[in-house]
């Protein structure tokens, strides 16, 4: 199991809650950047006084649950619940209810993985934030990938159908990158390993990875143009947990000069 997206425990926590007893969602905010792993959420409900030892129950049943699911990963996971001022609104018990159960339902996390390489993650989806905005709006963002274009838009529009059947006024597609294939044997792939194996003296090991690189954008423009992709060494991308490796960064910014160099020579 992955990281913890606090998106979809949210709507899992409410749901839980809403199996138990009747409840009015007054507040729901979580998630930020469309490409980060949402990592912090608040929800504000309100409850019948009689049900206060029920929601204990099932909030601490959850905590332990997702604690225990996600001890390898999010080890130190807080979830907490306080007691608030009554708040002068609150979404309408039917606005509420589809989107928990879209939240809840809609896909995150690895979608598809690829048949030509094995262990390459193909499609995948961050369900990134769901978001009160002014004027009564309850707006939801995911963000889709794929090596594939279409099972980059096949997942997209399974994701419009679950928001339809939700009752959404509006779906917005937009931006995104093209998907974009490995090619194993490119003239610049072979410049870049021997590049690698004269500066440090080692051959390269060459992966394919998951993710929206801007590669794709540019092959789209000119598919013609050969293209790799590398950089210092990162950990836990698009998480709170995100770091470089400061001294891979000398070494990209070698390599870097150095194919640049090669390429110059070679075009004489």
């Amino acid at each position: 199991m992955g990281f913890a997206t606090t998106t979809k425990l949210s709507s899992r926590l409410l749901w839980n809650i809403g199996e138990e007893m009747d409840y009015v969602l007054a507040k729901i905010d979580a998630g930020n950047l469309h490409n980060a792993i949402a990592h912090a959420a608040t929800l504000v409900i309100g409850i019948k006084p009689e049900d206060k030892e029920k929601l204990s129950v099932v909030l601490n049943t959850f905590i332990a649950e997702v604690k225990n699911e996600y001890k390898r990963t999010e080890p130190k996971m807080e979830i907490t619940c306080n007691s608030v001022d009554a708040p002068e609104t609150i979404i309408d018990t039917d606005t509420a209810r589809r989107v928990v159960n879209a939240v809840y339902v809609a896909p995150h996390g690895i979608d598809a993985m690829s048949m030509e390489i094995p262990g390459l993650v193909e499609t995948s989806t961050n369900l990134a934030s769901v978001k009160m905005r002014p004027g009564n709006q309850i707006v939801v963002e995911m963000f889709h990938r794929s090596s594939l274009e279409s099972g980059k838009y096949d997942l997209t529009h399974r994701c419009e159908a679950i928001f339809r059947m939700a009752g959404a006024n509006e779906i917005i597609s937009e931006g995104g990158y093209q998907g974009w294939e490995p090619i194993s044997d490119s003239h610049l792939l072979s410049v870049a390993k021997d590049s690698w194996e004269k500066l440090f003296g080692v051959r390269p090991e060459v992966r394919a990875i998951h993710a929206g690189l801007e590669c794709g954008l540019f092959l789209k423009a000119r598919p013609d143009m050969e293209m790799i992709s590398f950089g210092p060494t990162l950990r836990d991308v698009h998480s709170p947990a995100e770091r470089c490796h400061i001294p891979a960064v000398d070494k990209a910014w070698k390599q870097v000069q150095n194919i640049l160099k090669v390429i110059a020579e070679e075009s004489k």
